[in-house]
């Protein structure tokens, strides 16, 4: 079963999905620009939607990175050290 929104349109699954906005029911290419439209009118700035677009277009043509998971475990250790390499330098001056 394909969903269909009545209000947005949404991209689930690597698929575009249906879009029924003012009784035009939209599909594919067209209701994924609809989505992706109304997400960047509702990005607070100019420096921001410029960054989401160049985001979403980079997205576009090239593949998502796959990269190592090996600071799963503990994610707060390079913040922890930075955090420590900081006082260490506010201590000394």
């Amino acid at each position: 079963m394909r969903p269909t929104l009545s209000t947005r349109s949404a991209k689930r699954g690597g698929s575009p999905s249906t879009s029924a906005r003012y009784g035009v029911k939209l599909t594919g290419w067209p209701a994924w620009f609809l989505h992706r439209t109304y997400h960047l009118a509702r990005v607070p700035t100019l420096n921001r939607k410029v960054r989401v677009v160049a985001d979403w277009t980079l997205a576009l043509l090239f593949p998502r990175e796959i990269v190592s998971l090996g600071t799963v475990e503990r994610p707060r250790e390079e913040f922890e050290q930075a955090l420590a390499a900081a006082n260490q330098a506010r201590q000394a001056s």
